[in-house]
């Protein structure tokens, strides 16, 4: 069991809050038929709702209709679907990802948010969703986070051949994609749980890397929104890769826990507030960890950085580049060439100011302190054993300034 000081992991995803069940289903969309493909979670009471949507300035036809969504309230639930993002023909998608969304209000009384991920430039049937709401919404159960978690598992059979050929490799199929947390405001336990997309990759036919958040917590939506976004800013932002057009995090409150309706600006939105972080920095790290032909997490870490944008800069530069990637996957055979490929990275820093240290739970490898290259415990066969670890933390200390920033990738 995860204990982080007063948050503790709970079992159940996306269910685990108060008032919470869902279902999935196969639809058609995958050709493996044992795997589901369509989900709903919903909550037993209309919701308090929240979206971040995608850094992508076009936002895909389930974004636009959940934004629409969001501004009508009486906020039910979550359909999603995976396999076709609805990213083909715009008009045509507003109308297929209406059609699905009304199809659940016409069953369930109330609005509901719409995400889809999958392969873009692919005529969506709404009849795939439709003739699958009935099964979908009288299945619905507590217990199905585990399902919902599935589809949003990336299959291959349906994937587009992608123009990366190295996109080809498989997903990393022992990593979870759901997280939650329990933790208590006053006296009152409260509960976050999540999903993620799982197996994504950079590939220029996907769209729709989205965390997808319920909670418990009594917080108005102006300050669950507020929440959201600061959180959002510094995780689903700090991923590798684009941002594409489907990108979102959604969070729904049921608000059926029994604390003092939050405050912004108290010790309450600060607990609220750091669990978030704890649960959408897992599921982020998740979604790196099952990138399709990856076995391990990076995280980039730059201290000391004299500004808040230099400091990102700095991170997302690092992790999205394939010359650092490809030299630290070689550090065993050249701990130059890898010094040299973080010289190239975005950023204000000197070089005088600048220390580098490689860690995992085997060890560290320091190969530069203040500008200087050392060589101190580097040898090839401490390196590979090193790097042998599942997750590999990358540090950069760069001066004297007062901004530190972190951000994940994939090796």
């Amino acid at each position: 069991m995860d204990i982080y000081e007063n948050y503790e992991y709970v079992e159940n995803g996306i269910c685990s809050p108060q008032g919470f069940s869902a279902n999935a289903v196969n639809c058609g969309f995958s050709d493996i038929k044992a795997k589901p493909d369509l989900a709903l979670v919903v909550s037993g009471v209309p919701c308090k709702a929240a979206m971040y949507f995608t850094r992508n300035k076009f936002k895909g036809a389930p974004l636009t209709v959940s934004r629409q969504a969001l501004v009508e309230k009486n906020i039910r639930g979550v359909l999603i679907n995976s396999n076709n993002a609805n990213c083909n023909k715009f008009e045509d998608d507003i109308t297929t990802a209406l059609m699905c969304v009304n199809s659940v209000s016409d069953c369930l009384d109330g609005n509901f948010l719409n995400i889809s991920v999958g392969s873009v430039n692919v005529p969506f049937n709404p009849d795939y969703v439709i003739n699958s709401i009935n099964t979908l919404i009288s299945g619905l159960s507590p217990s199905g986070s585990e399902s919902a978690a599935n589809v949003l598992k990336r299959d291959t059979i349906n994937c587009i051949p992608s123009v990366h050929t190295h996109m080809t490799e498989n997903i990393n199929s022992t990593v979870k994609n759901q997280y939650a947390l329990k933790f208590k405001i006053g006296k009152s336990e409260c509960t976050i749980g999540g999903i993620v997309t799982y197996g994504a990759g950079c590939d220029m036919d996907y769209a729709g890397n989205c965390i997808i958040l319920t909670c418990d917590v009594n917080i108005p939506t102006l300050f669950l929104s507020a929440a959201l976004k600061y959180v959002s800013r510094l995780t689903l932002d700090m991923k590798a890769g684009n941002p594409t057009i489907n990108d979102a995090a959604v969070i729904l409150s049921s608000c059926q826990a029994k604390n003092r309706k939050i405050i912004i600006n108290t010790e309450n939105y600060d607990i609220f507030v750091n669990a978030l972080h704890i649960v959408m920095t897992k599921l982020v790290k998740q979604m790196m960890l099952s990138a399709r032909g990856k076995t391990k997490l990076l995280e980039c870490v730059v201290k000391n950085a004299y500004d808040e944008i230099s400091a990102k800069n700095m991170v997302l530069s690092t992790i999205n580049s394939p010359n650092v990637i490809y030299t630290l996957k070689n550090l065993d055979k050249s701990q130059r060439a890898f010094i040299h490929a973080i010289g190239s990275i975005s950023g204000e820093f000197a070089r005088s100011e600048m220390s580098i240290e490689v860690s995992t739970d085997k060890g560290n490898i320091v190969l530069m302190r203040e500008g200087e290259i050392t060589s101190s415990n580097n040898d090839s066969e401490y390196i590979l054993d090193v790097l042998s670890s599942e997750e590999i933390k990358l540090t950069l200390t760069t001066g004297e300034g007062n901004y530190d920033s972190i951000g994940w990738g994939s090796l």
